[in-house]
């Protein structure tokens, strides 16, 4: 399987890389510029391939992750390859009008851009699955049905409530034990029991940690986090394997969906509380028997294409905002290269549906575009700026300067990209 996945992440990765370089070819072709080479990757090629007749050839390098369009006119002025032949001067990228090299050089962009919508439309269009936290599925014969839950899916379905710490106050305690949750940890209970081996008691605060929940791996019993309850603060972390516990206690409240004054729909503790006593066996808490509730709809062809720019919309919102707070030092940890985006799209196979995976590589689509357009030298960004400035001043630089400063910048880029990845591969371990 890690094979297939590194295969599969090799190939989605190389479709962004020749979508964004083809969209430079076919604007080049339109206006006529002599292309020598569109490649895919980077050093030594081992495909090297021309059709009959044709003026380009196709090549695949040994190292997947990049590619590149090369032009006449590109780099020193008019150079034309060894064996190539003549090639009249107009057809070189520099003796074209201004306006058309700036389509050449955004049109990357715009493929990748106009990919990513292609893979949202199809994540939208395919069936939609959601875990819902409240919503609960029980297991026949389990602790939770022996408390008096009831799975009731359909009609009138059984919910359990939550204190939602981090996102506001329900109740004035929980503001004492905000500022101590990680993201992603929903209060459950305030008045659960540990009880140890000597018949002493304690409270314990129970936590459910979603950080890493997923669609094949969703039972209640997986997540839940114990705190002894210290004037409704978190204490010491409880586990199976702490000396002295015996079993834990577990008091979860059903939970009801009102509506306030200004129609805003909201989850209000209710009337029924369902204990349930969990011993240890094998050196885990036995299991409650409650699932996070797995949902599975389908958008139809007016929400899929809604939900298509919708998704485009955030995600580059999203981009945007995270290269912003770069540029003011945050946000650093965060930052990912090729192992981290492996990492996620194999994460996402493995454990959500389809739908996710694809997303996602829209996402990646709409950060390969947003990145390309940078104002750093190597990137498209770039060369618009360096066309900017030569159409306001009516005058080129030199070739030689932009030469010197394209090497130093992707040299610069080639040297962030090892930090990243080394970064990446020690977040593995």
């Amino acid at each position: 399987m890690v094979i297939l996945y590194i295969l599969l992440f090799i190939v989605c990765l190389s479709v962004l890389i020749m979508i964004h370089e083809a969209g430079h070819l076919a604007a080049a072709k339109i206006f006529r510029v002599y292309c020598f080479d569109y490649s895919i990757g980077f050093g030594p090629a081992f495909l090297h391939v021309k059709r009959k007749g044709g003026e380009t050839y196709f090549s695949l390098r040994a190292i997947p992750f990049g590619g590149f369009v090369s032009m006449y006119g590109e780099g020193q002025k008019d150079e034309i390859p060894e064996g190539v032949g003549d090639i009249p001067v107009e057809r070189s990228l520099n003796r074209i009008k201004k306006w058309k090299r700036a389509i050449i050089l955004a049109a990357g962009v715009i493929m990748n851009s106009v990919l990513a919508l292609v893979l949202f439309f199809i994540s939208a269009c395919l069936p939609q699955q959601h875990l819902y936290l409240r919503y609960v599925d029980v297991a026949s014969g389990s602790k939770a049905e022996a408390a008096g839950i009831v799975d009731r899916h359909n009609d009138n379905p059984t919910y359990i409530h939550f204190y939602d710490a981090l996102e506001g106050s329900e109740e004035n305690r929980d503001a004492l034990i905000r500022d101590q949750l990680k993201e992603n940890h929903y209060v459950l209970s305030f008045d659960s029991v540990v009880t140890f081996t000597d018949s002493t008691t304690k409270p314990l605060i129970v936590l459910l940690d979603v950080n890493d929940i997923n669609f094949k791996h969703h039972d209640y019993d997986d997540y839940l986090v114990y705190y002894t309850n210290n004037n409704d603060t978190l204490e010491t972390k409880i586990t199976s394997e702490t000396a002295n516990v015996e079993s834990v206690t577990i008091n979860i409240h059903d939970a009801v969906l009102k509506q306030n004054d200004k129609g805003k729909y909201y989850w209000d503790e209710g009337t029924e509380t369902f204990s349930m006593n969990l011993g240890i066996v094998e050196g885990k808490f036995e299991s409650t028997g409650l699932t996070i509730s797995l949902f599975t709809d389908q958008n139809s062809f007016i929400e899929a294409v809604k939900q298509t720019f919708v998704s485009f919309g955030e995600s580059s919102t999203l981009i945007v905002r995270a290269l912003g707070n770069l540029f003011i030092g945050r946000g650093w940890d965060q930052v990912g290269g090729i192992v981290a985006i492996y990492s996620t799209s194999t994460s996402l196979l493995s454990n959500y549906n389809v739908a996710y995976f694809i997303q996602m590589w829209g996402i990646i689509s709409v950060n390969l575009a947003i990145f390309n357009l940078l104002p750093f030298p190597g990137l498209d960004g770039w060369q618009l700026v360096v066309l900017l400035v030569e159409a306001i001043a009516h005058k080129e630089i030199p070739q030689k300067v932009k030469a010197i400063i394209s090497i130093v910048g992707v040299a610069i880029l080639v040297i962030f990209m090892l930090l990243i990845l080394i970064k990446d591969v020690i977040g593995l371990f």
